[in-house]
């Protein structure tokens, strides 16, 4: 195999496990979650962090953030309750009026 054949292959390899972590709930479970934190917050944590960056749906529009786990919900497997759990934590705005 020559070297550019097995740089894609691993390159493939890396991708398809990081892939197939994200979809079984693999990865980096040990990503601290604090005592404040609700369910959903620490959800972020444990599932998110083990593919990419942990959001902050505080910094989206809600229709943004809804836009995004519907992204997602393609690519990762979880229960009904916890993709709800997820969508509530869609930002709210000055007045406390769900941003929709």
């Amino acid at each position: 195999m020559t070297l550019g054949r097995r740089a894609a292959a691993s390159l493939i390899l890396a991708v398809t496990l990081a892939a197939v972590g994200c979809a079984t709930g693999g990865g980096s479970g040990n990503v601290a979650a604090t005592g404040t934190e609700t369910y959903a917050q620490q959800l972020l944590k444990r599932r998110c962090h083990s593919c990419h960056r942990v959001p902050k749906p505080e910094r989206w529009t809600a229709a943004t953030w809804q836009e995004e786990l519907a992204r997602m919900k393609r690519r990762v497997n979880l229960p009904a309750a916890d993709w709800d759990s997820l969508a509530a934590l869609r930002p709210v705005d000055t007045t406390g009026a769900t941003i929709r």
